[in-house]
Order: structure tokens, then sequence, then C-alpha cells
């Protein structure tokens, strides 16, 4: 009971969640407690709190449930909110929850490679309250989490990709995602394909590697990298360094974050790459859910955080619901690009 007093203080009054709404359970005695609902019988209801927690609740103990009636849809991981002059809005991203009887909850949490700081915050919370985080990151074969983390060596290029996403963030007084979150963790667990991979193990996928070299997104990454060299010191006069905003980053910012947050990102890539789209995308959820399906085997502890781009979370959706069979519980915003007018 104490437990219980101390988890509701907790949640009530220090851990506010970082979400636009929150589902409520109203107890008969007045208190009123936000979380999201994960199951609910005629018997019980179990609530998960902002702090990681999940408790049960009886339902003789309870005056109402109210679930949030902006919670993602099934198969929605991304949202445009219009900012007003009262409030702001932006880019949302979800963390959705599904549970199947007798074995760990798992939990999709949503990676934009750019966003606001307070946004990886609030992920490395979340992260660190998992017991396995299974990641996204392509990385050479028998690279460790803390190299990872530290980024390629000075002496090695970076990707086109990656210098194009590094220049955005500065542009827009965003964060990097490899600098915004800390992968030197121990139940941090690679769950992509190696650089070897990506680049094709066979004749048939290096064929297609070289074609999407020469006309899919990698090429599309580097002829604009080409534009961004050329121009860089205009659009550092008019859209700013780090804190230091330009008269444009305001606009593009909030254009941007519309775009993404009202935008296929799966059927994006698959129209802009339609060669090399079953290594981008189908090929790396099976590799997730492969590592998924060793960590259940294995007996991991849960929850299970699957730390995955936006793009890649319907496929895996699918794979829990339809393959594994995991029901969606809920789900909660995390706000990743905040935007005011």
């Amino acid at each position: 009971m104490k437990r219980f007093a101390l988890l509701v203080f907790v949640a009530f009054f220090l851990l506010p969640l970082p979400l636009a709404g929150a589902d409520e359970i109203r107890l008969k005695g007045g208190t009123t407690i936000h979380g999201v609902v994960l199951r609910q019988s005629g018997v019980a209801v179990d609530l998960l709190l902002p702090a990681g927690d999940t408790l049960t609740f009886r339902r003789a103990d309870i005056a109402k449930v109210v679930q949030d009636d902006e919670e993602a849809a099934t198969g929605t991981f991304t949202r445009y909110v219009e900012p007003t002059e009262d409030k702001p809005g932006g880019l949302d991203v979800a963390i959705t929850y599904y549970v199947k009887k007798g074995a760990p909850r798992v939990d999709l949490v949503g990676a934009v490679h750019i966003a606001d700081r307070s946004f990886y915050r609030e992920v490395q919370k979340v992260l660190e309250d998992a017991g396995t985080v299974l990641f996204e990151g392509v990385k050479p074969k028998g690279t460790s989490n803390a190299e990872f983390d530290r980024g390629p060596p000075p002496d090695k290029p970076k990707s086109a990709i990656r210098e194009l996403q590094e220049r955005m963030a500065r542009w827009l007084g965003l964060a990097f995602q490899l600098d915004g979150i800390t992968y030197r963790r121990p139940h941090f667990v690679h769950a992509d394909v190696t650089t070897d991979e990506l680049e094709g193990e066979d004749d048939e996928t290096k064929e297609q590697v070289k074609e999407s070299s020469r006309s899919g997104i990698f090429a599309q990454a580097r002829f604009m990298n080409g534009l961004l060299k050329l121009a860089g010191p205009l659009f550092d006069l008019l859209l700013g360094r780090g804190k230091s905003a330009g008269p444009l980053r305001s606009g593009l910012k909030e254009s941007m974050a519309e775009m993404l947050g009202t935008m296929d990102m799966e059927e994006r890539i698959r129209r802009s790459d339609p060669e090399r789209v079953a290594w981008i995308l189908d090929h790396r959820n099976e590799v997730a859910i492969k590592r998924l399906k060793e960590q259940l085997e294995q007996k991991a502890k849960g929850p299970i955080a699957i730390f995955y781009g936006a793009a890649h979370m319907p496929g895996l959706e699918k794979a829990l619901v339809e393959e594994m069979g995991y029901t969606r519980a809920g789900a909660r915003w995390l706000r990743a690009w905040r935007v005011e007018r």
C-alpha cells in the first residue's frame, strides 16, 4: 500500500506526461491518476504510469475510466499539431504498447533522426526504464555500442545521409539522434543489419546497391549535400547556427514538421527507392523481429523497447499483431519538434 501511495504521488505531482493528452482513472475517493490504459476487464484495469510502473486497480475502486481521444490510432505513428497564438504545436511521435498473456510487454518507440533535445531526453528516460532495448542503426560488424555511440573516427568519411541530417539539425536548431541518445548501455541490443549486409551479400543485392547509389535515396542525399555545401554560408546567415536563430528558421521548421507529421514515410521510401526498399524497410524489420524473438526465447527482462525509425513502425506493428499474437494496448505522443507562432 505504501508503494502504491508513493507511485501515485510521483505520477501525479512530479512526473507529468510529456504528451498532448492521457488516459485517466478516477477513483471513488476522488483521486485522478493519469497514464496509459494497457488492459481493462470487468474485474481490473492496468495503467502504465509516466515513471514506467504499471498499476492494477480493482473495478470496485474505480469511479470512471476516461481514455484519451487524441491517442495514436492503429497504424499511425507520427502527427502534426497546428500551433496557435496561445498554444505551441509541432511534430509528435508515438510510443505504442503491445501486450500478450504470459509474455513481456513490447513498446514501439518511434525515432526521428533530428529533433529537439527535450525529445531525446524523454526518449532516453523511456529506454532506461525498459528491461531490454532493441535499437536501429546500421554499423560495421563487430562495432560495440560504445563505438557506435562515438560515431565514425575523424579519418573516416560520414555517410551522405548523416551529413545531410547533421546540417539540417544545425540550421533548424535541433539535435542529431546519435548526439542526443546514449547507446552504451548493457541492456541495449543491436537489432539491425551491418554495413556489410546492407552493401549486399550476393550478386543480385550488390547490383541493387549499385543502382540505388546512382538513382536512389543515397544518390539524392549526395546531390542535396552538394547543393548545401555551396549554399552553406547563405543558409548560415538566413537560418542561423545552433541556438542562434536566423529569420527563416521558425517558418522552415514549421513547414518541415507539417510535412513529416502528415506524410506516409513508409510509402515515401517505397516510391523513392523501390529497387532497394526490401533492404531499407522489410529486411531490417525482419532483423528486428528476429532479435525480439531471440530475447523472448532467452526470457529477457521486460518491457522490451524497439527503438526504430517511424517509417518502420507499420511493418513492426503488423509482425507483432499478425505473426506473434500481441495486442495493441495503447499509445502516447511525445513532442519531437516544438513549433510556436
